[in-house]
Formats: C-alpha cells, sequence, structure tokens
C-alpha cells in the first residue's frame, strides 16, 4: 500500500524526488479525509523504505510545514556510519527534519 503513494521522480545518493498520490489514495483517506496530509510516521518510512533500511531508533523528528496530496519533495540525505540524516522540502521551503539510527 505505501509503494504506490508515491512515485519517486529522481534519485541520488543525496536526494530522492517524491510525488504522492492524489487525495484519494487509502492513506489520506485514513488521515484526515476532510483536510489530508502526509502522516509523519510516513515521511519517516518513506525514507527508510526507499534507502533499504531498518529503523532501529529515532534520534529526533520535527515536522515545520504539512505535506499535501500532489505534493513533490525532496528528500536531502546525509549518513554516518549508521545515522541517517534527512530533510524534506517543498520547493525549497523544510517541512521535516530528522534522523534515526539504522539496525
Amino acid at each position: 500500500m505505501i509503494d504506490d503513494f508515491y512515485t519517486i521522480l529522481d534519485q541520488n545518493s543525496t536526494q530522492v524526488t517524491v510525488r504522492f498520490s492524489d487525495k484519494s489514495h487509502q492513506l489520506f483517506l485514513a488521515h484526515f479525509p476532510a483536510n489530508p496530509i502526509v502522516a509523519g510516521f510516513l515521511q519517516l518510512e518513506i525514507i527508510a523504505n526507499i534507502l533499504n533500511h531498518k529503523i532501529k531508533k529515532i534520534n529526533y523528528i520535527k515536522f515545520l510545514k504539512t505535506i499535501k496530496p500532489l505534493d513533490i519533495v525532496v528528500y536531502h540525505i546525509k549518513t554516518q556510519g549508521d545515522i541517517t540524516i534527512f530533510e524534506i522540502k517543498i520547493e525549497g521551503k523544510k517541512t521535516t527534519k530528522a534522523k534515526y539510527e539504522r539496525i
């Protein structure tokens, strides 16, 4: 279900550009159908899924702006050993920042 929630538009070692599905997707219907947004845990799960990571511990995560259906976002990724740090931006504006440890 999560794989059809987004489409990867571009990907390299430090960035992944993703477009979210429209508001008719099951995950949007489950998360505020009258005002659909991408749930915070999904923002983390998506990048872990794309990078084939298993999360051991979330060190921090901060949500600054909402992500809505059909939004195109860019995950900016840095890895340091078992640590992954990412920021999500829409049109250059930060929406989310997080850090997690991988298994």
